[in-house]
């Protein structure tokens, strides 16, 4: 029988906040819309509060593992716990329902057919990260998800001075999004991925609107920017702007290959290369329709 891993995760807090009922508390900020409880961890007691979001989009794990290694340091290193002068709260997982279907690969990381045939990830307007609530005179969204409302509360509550979103690519380099200008911290975000072996996005920024700061990092492009071309809400760093929180989001990808970082230059055009790979994409359209549909391949003459 297969271990749910997030049945997993559930244990480990329980485990955690019983072996140390004086560090960690543990309560339930909300539930799923499959019913799962939504639950946060908190450690510490200094005089600012830090939210730490595991999974925000359910196919990247990497975050839930980022709380589980952090939560137990803070457990183990009273320092660590004194020295940043924050207490936090962590979420090893914002949308379990989504981690639920992405759970027959999440043991086979390394596995790449077990990822493409487990692989789960919603529409961006059913994602925890892109449905908190815009209000803007020209586009309005208030569409938000439950788990989103639960993110929502606890900020509320807590009124962050950060709040950290983990998230995954997957073959892209490192890179990193700052809600502030701040090159200083950005150089040192990029120098942590490069001193852990992890080669850094060298490439155009994944979303088109996002300033660079420093290598392999940007400035997150806010929702009243990206909101209405893919028809989703504002993301968690809409909602930190409210508190005047520093906002981070890690990106780390699953497969990591240095020549994501190479940038040596070539004879070919940035224009060759971009319009190469949408060639590759609609073939590969092309193919899963005909998989999809039963029908034969056709030759071209």
């Amino acid at each position: 029988m297969r271990v749910s891993i997030v049945d997993q995760m559930h244990a480990e807090l329980d485990d955690l906040a019983a072996a140390h009922p004086d560090l960690v508390r543990l309560r339930r900020i909300g539930t799923s819309r499959l019913g799962e409880p939504l639950r946060v961890a908190t450690i510490g007691a200094g005089p600012h509060d830090a939210v730490i979001i595991g999974g925000p989009h359910p196919n990247e794990p990497i975050g839930a593992l980022t709380v589980s290694a952090l939560l137990r340091q803070l457990v183990e290193d009273a320092a660590l716990r004194e020295d940043f002068g924050f207490r936090w709260h962590l979420i090893p997982c914002v949308d379990p329902d989504g981690a639920r279907l992405n759970e027959g690969w999440y043991t086979r990381p390394s596995d790449r057919r077990a990822y493409a045939e487990h692989f789960y990830r919603p529409a961006e307007v059913d994602q925890v990260e892109w449905t908190f609530p815009l209000t803007g005179e020209d586009y309005f969204f208030d569409r938000t998800l439950p788990e989103t409302e639960a993110l929502m509360r606890l900020m509320d509550e807590v009124k962050p001075a950060f709040v950290y979103s983990l998230h995954n690519g997957e073959l892209q380099g490192a890179f990193y999004y700052l809600s502030k200008h701040d090159p200083a911290l950005a150089a040192r975000l990029a120098a942590i991925a490069t001193a852990e072996g992890l080669p850094l996005h060298m490439g155009p920024p994944e979303v088109p609107s996002a300033v660079p700061i420093g290598p392999a990092a940007y400035m997150t492009p806010r929702g009243a920017q990206i909101a209405a071309t893919y028809g989703i809400g504002g993301a968690s760093v809409d909602y930190a702007d409210r508190f005047g929180a520093l906002h981070l989001v890690t990106e780390l990808p699953y497969w990591a290959d240095s020549r994501v970082a190479d940038q040596t230059p070539t004879d070919q055009q940035y224009g060759d290369v971009i319009q190469d790979g949408l060639a590759a994409q609609r073939a590969l359209i092309a193919e899963l329709a005909r998989s999809a549909t039963g029908r034969p391949r056709t030759s071209c003459g």
